[in-house]
């Protein structure tokens, strides 16, 4: 049996990247508005001392997910291009950021409210909770430099406008763009140069199949197929994107572990290696099962959720069917519930750790 020089590769991922953790988590994309299961998620993370790898090298799509791309105030479904905070059909990592109407998000907001007859003081208080998540996003577009910096920056302080001021520091010191974190351009290449003649090689591994195709993307998602040489050139380039397998065969030589969903890849990885005469222990480097990586600790029972078409002489309000999972943001529970109902059901998932639903519409 031959080993892997994991502690060759540890030291090669450290001089390379930004990573300083032998424990990495991948539950972060560039979320317009982060789902509510990240608070659990995040908390798990800060008992074990991990970097968090902002997922920017997805491609948003409002249709499948409205967190992706614009202010979600539960409420209103929206494909209104006037909401979007990065660009359509633009990998997040490339994306500019945008400038939302939010004067007109309020007000339909506004409209919507009355429409569903809730009473003046609940909308007053859903307003001015909304006031202060403009204000959050607002002040971190103008600021930041990427759409990256811009999801750590609204995070941060979302998690310190409900209260969680330790998930607001942990996301400050360990959360970082995976795009610009040296992974891709610099440790990689390097990575694959040093083991092309080793078992499990890019290259062996492909030749049998333990990689789902494509294994790289260029930058508007298109699958590329090219050779070694080529690759290792874009990599360093940052032409080419490593699909979450090429990622995660990365993050197992260097004998770092995993906190996210790796779709069963380590054991795959693992086994392979161990019929092929490498002992390893990439199987326990995986921390977590599927959707065992939060979970909603608060979280709407029902959907009071529609659409807002505008005619010339009136306003129709549609109602849209959507998934509950899709509706619990930690942005439009905020607005049903403030600080102090957020750091309450936390508290009180902390302790017995079970689901509270609320209805949609009861404003706390």
């Amino acid at each position: 049996m031959t080993d892997i020089e994991t502690d060759v590769y540890w030291n090669l991922l450290k001089s390379t990247t930004k990573i300083t953790k032998r424990t990495v988590s991948t539950i972060d994309h560039v979320f317009a508005s982060p789902p509510v299961r990240l608070v659990d998620g995040h908390s798990k993370l800060t008992e074990i001392d991990a970097n968090i790898l902002i997922a920017d090298i997805t491609v948003p799509s409002i249709k499948s997910y409205r967190q992706d791309m614009i202010l979600d105030t539960g409420f209103l479904s929206t494909l209104n291009k006037d909401y979007y905070l990065f660009e359509e059909g633009v990998l997040s990592a490339v994306s500019n950021l945008q400038k939302p109407d939010f004067k007109m998000l309020k007000q339909e907001l506004g409209l919507l409210l009355k429409h569903i007859q809730l009473p003046n003081n609940k909308i007053a208080c859903i307003k001015t909770r909304l006031d202060n998540l403009i204000y959050i996003y607002q002040s971190n577009l103008d600021k930041s430099q990427n759409t990256s910096d811009f999801y750590k920056a609204i995070l941060e302080d979302l998690y310190r406008l409900i209260g969680l001021e330790e998930l607001a520091n942990f996301i400050h010191s360990n959360a970082l763009s995976y795009f610009n974190s040296g992974f891709i351009d610099n440790y990689l290449p390097n990575l694959i140069k040093q083991t092309k003649d080793k078992a499990y090689s890019l290259e062996n591994l492909a030749s049998d199949n333990i990689f789902d195709k494509p294994l790289f993307r260029d930058l508007d998602g298109n699958a590329t197929c090219i050779n070694s040489l080529d690759y290792i050139s874009k990599l360093r380039d940052k032409k080419i994107i490593p699909s979450h397998q090429v990622v995660s065969w990365g993050l197992a030589l260097a004998g770092v572990k995993h906190f996210g969903n790796d779709y069963g890849f380590y054991t795959r990885l693992g086994n392979y290696l161990v019929a092929k005469g490498v002992e390893n222990n990439i199987a326990q480097l995986q921390l977590t099962e599927h959707k065992q990586d939060g979970t909603t600790f608060v979280g709407f029972n029902n959907s009071l959720c529609f659409a807002i078409e505008r005619r010339i002489e009136e306003i129709k309000f549609q109602p849209v069917n959507k998934k509950l999972s899709r509706l619990n943001t930690i942005t439009s529970l905020y607005l049903h519930l403030g600080q102090n109902g957020m750091s309450s059901y936390w508290q009180q998932f902390k302790t017995q750790n079970k689901t509270t639903l609320i209805p949609m519409g009861e404003i706390l």
